[in-house]
């Protein structure tokens, strides 16, 4: 059930976006922040990159051109949408000194 003053598209448009870090530092436990509080790990990694994917859908906003961004790793106010990357200790990682959110 959407949320007062968001309505949803007539054919509702799932996507998923996939983000590559390219050339992290070695040794460093990243993570894609999902909700407040949990933590989802990398779907792939590879010597100097690792790739995270989320599923998305559009929402269209009540009285707005911008369609709105929705899904269990989006984060930020109704128009300026984002996902966000921890890294470290942020990441779960106990033993480092790396302690980053982007």
């Amino acid at each position: 059930m959407p949320r007062p003053g968001v309505a949803i598209m007539d054919s509702p448009a799932f996507f998923t976006l996939r983000v590559v870090v390219l050339g992290p530092p070695a040794g460093v436990t990243w993570a894609l922040q999902i909700g407040r509080d949990a933590l989802e790990g990398p779907v792939a990694t590879a010597r100097g990159r690792i790739t995270f994917t989320t599923q998305v859908r559009v929402a269209k906003l009540a009285g707005k051109a911008m369609p709105r961004l929705l899904g269990v790793a989006v984060q930020g106010p109704p128009d300026r949408r984002f996902l966000y990357l921890n890294s470290g200790v942020r990441a779960g990682q106990v033993a480092t000194c790396w302690d980053r959110g982007l």
